[in-house]
């Protein structure tokens, strides 16, 4: 079985950016945690989950789309 190049491609960006996310995460918690998040954390918490929604939109569009 073998995986077309572009079956590579958005494996290989869809996994980039799940990690960086993934870091985003746990950058927030170790920042904004003590003894319990702020509200400062949590502002920074829905603006990595928003922001990693519009990155894989925005991924998925050029890759699929070309």
């Amino acid at each position: 079985m073998t995986i077309e190049r572009e079956m590579v491609v958005q494996i290989a960006v869809s996994t980039t950016i799940v990690v960086l996310f993934s870091l985003a995460i746990v950058a927030v918690g170790v920042l904004y945690y003590s003894d319990g998040f702020t509200s400062q954390g949590a502002i920074a918490l829905v603006g990595t989950i928003a922001g990693f929604i519009v990155i894989m939109s925005l991924a998925s569009y050029f890759i699929i789309g070309r």
